[in-house]
């Protein structure tokens, strides 16, 4: 007996599967399509590229290599029970080029829908026979939400078998290694019961901190060990039995705070180990040179310039306050100096990077203006940046006087260009060209009544016209229209209503027969006006008749 079902790749498919084995590559294939082959089961044929009669296409499911058949690939979709109303007789499998790269045909199955009554999940699987399952991309569609038991069941059974679990971390959970050490630094193992027993025994026999000492067992064994004399036991005081302060008398060769320096033997010997030079009094200035390694700790002034609450202090690592009055008013860092308060310049000019570019005050200038003005030299042009997204929009041309912008220019008053044109602010324009004082607008309208007459006088009005089974047409020159039409007349007449009205008068109408009768037709017109007239039909019999016919109306 014949094979009646059959799965076989495609002329397309065999060519990429053999370029994609002898290169080295894969073929991947991502969808399946199924149809009802236009009501007829289809023989596959290597030549199609695409399905009888397509009815539905979606992601593969799976696709996996047959477990019993290594030659053999599996591909398998699965249809919801919400979807259908169709029945299934082909099938076929798309790569990601779309292209067709596989075909079959199946036992004639009805796939219903929810609606219908009756609801299935429809699985449908194709096999196939390769030369090399190596050259095709084996993938499971982890968004897909439906699978088969069978899916669903090896999955668990390899799961179940297979040690390959994440471990878990301080940020992730997991599967974790158990550990009785207790002197490891590991993050990933947790501690047995052993471990947690042998760190409690261990701690039971240290020092409790809020103890503060008083549980030591032998506390003059605990400072000898810190080989602490008797006088660690003894307060400090003047008398016999105590511990002498630093300025006790009792202390050979002690400095007596009470002396305020008048015990020191050599005071000149004292200032040079100092680094001083000499003694400073207030008649003296300052030479500042090296004063060695000492910090200043920002609490006064680091160069006192005789002011207590005005001077330098240091603020912050690279930073530098200067204060006036114990006001800061500007601070040097390792990127310039930075102005707290007003920065005046009594004159010259503040210059940028060289002379070519520099803000100054200027008393008179070439544009026209007199007085103080402020003065913003560039070797070329002026931009004007937006900090927020570094774009520059406005840019003044200083060489040309070009004023260049990307968004709108908006003026409060009027906007001049030389003194004798300008731009009003309700948008007329005025200029000497059209005469002193006289706006484009007041210009354009006296030319366009000057030329009115002339126009009306010396040049004909052009023709128009309606071109359409029922239109018109109005000589322009003369003022005669012309009007046509057709329609169908019964026994009872037919109101005939032109496609425009005359304004004046019809003066004429003509209408022939359009049935192409042998019998003569007459045709009577009556109640002619401005806006239509009626129209009747007679045979020879002076009875009233069905008829079509076409009109033509003249007027003005």
């Amino acid at each position: 007996m014949a094979t009646k079902y059959l799965a076989l790749l495609t002329n397309i498919g065999a060519a990429k599967l053999a370029k994609a084995t002898a290169l080295g590559t894969k073929v991947e294939i991502t969808q399946m399509a199924v149809g009802d082959g236009n009501g007829v089961l289809p023989t596959p044929n290597p030549a199609q590229t695409a399905l009888v009669h397509e009815l539905r296409r979606a992601p593969l499911n799976m696709l996996t290599v047959d477990p019993e058949y290594a030659s053999q690939i599996i591909a398998e979709q699965v249809i919801p029970e919400d979807v259908g109303g169709w029945w299934i007789r082909e099938i076929g499998l798309f790569d990601k080029d779309g292209d067709m790269v596989a075909i079959a045909n199946c036992a004639e199955t009805y796939k219903p829908q929810l609606q219908e009554g009756s609801g299935r999940v429809q699985v449908i699987r194709v096999i196939l026979i390769v030369s090399s399952t190596e050259a095709v991309t084996l993938k499971i569609d982890p968004a897909v939400v439906l699978a088969t038991r069978q899916y669903v069941d090896s999955q668990l059974r390899a799961h179940e078998q297979s040690r390959n679990h994440p471990d878990a971390s301080t940020t992730e959970k997991g599967f974790v290694q158990l550990s009785s050490s207790v002197t490891s630094d590991s993050e990933s193992q947790a501690a047995t019961p052993k471990a947690v027993k042998i760190a409690m025994d261990n701690g039971s026999a240290r020092l409790a901190k809020d103890r503060n000492l008083s549980d030591l067992p032998n506390t003059a064994l605990a400072r000898q060990n810190l080989e602490l004399g008797d006088s660690s036991t003894r307060n400090v005081g003047t008398t016999a039995g105590t511990v002498a302060s630093g300025d006790d008398a009792r202390i050979t060769g002690a400095m007596q705070k009470s002396q305020n320096g008048a015990d020191i033997p050599d005071v000149a010997k004292f200032l040079q180990n100092l680094g001083l030079n000499e003694t400073l009094n207030p008649s003296k200035r300052i030479s500042i040179g090296t004063l060695g390694a000492g910090l200043f700790d920002g609490s006064k002034p680091a160069i006192n310039i005789g002011d207590s609450d005005s001077g330098f202090i240091f603020e912050s690592d690279g930073v530098i306050g200067i204060y006036a009055n114990n006001q800061k008013i500007a601070e040097l860092t390792n990127t310039g100096i930075k102005s707290i308060g007003y920065m005046t310049i009594l004159s010259g000019a503040l210059i940028l990077d060289n002379d070519t570019y520099f803000l100054r005050h200027s008393s008179e200038d070439n544009a026209g203006f007199s007085g103080n003005n402020i003065e913003l030299a560039s070797w070329n042009g002026i931009g004007f940046p937006c900090t927020y997204d570094q774009i520059t929009r406005i840019y003044l041309n200083t060489r040309t006087g070009v004023i260049g912008l990307t968004g709108d220019l908006k003026a409060g008053g009027n906007v001049y260009s030389g003194s004798n044109a300008w731009l009003d602010q309700t948008g007329n324009l005025f200029g000497s060209a059209w005469g002193a004082g006289v706006s484009l607008k007041q210009y354009i309208a006296s030319q366009i009544a000057n030329q009115k007459s002339y126009i009306d006088n010396g040049f004909n009005k052009k023709n128009t016209a309606s071109l359409a089974v029922n239109g018109w047409h109005k000589d322009e020159s003369t003022g005669i229209i012309t009007q046509w039409g057709a329609g169908n007349t019964t026994t009872n007449g037919a109101n005939v209503t032109y496609p425009i009205p005359f304004p004046n008068a019809c003066t004429s109408i003509a209408a022939n027969e359009r049935n192409n009768n042998i019998t003569p037709v007459i045709i009577n017109f009556s109640g002619v006006g401005k806006t239509g007239f009626t129209v009747q039909a007679w045979n020879n019999n002076a009875t009233r008749v069905d008829s079509s016919i076409s009109w033509v109306a003249t007027g003005y």
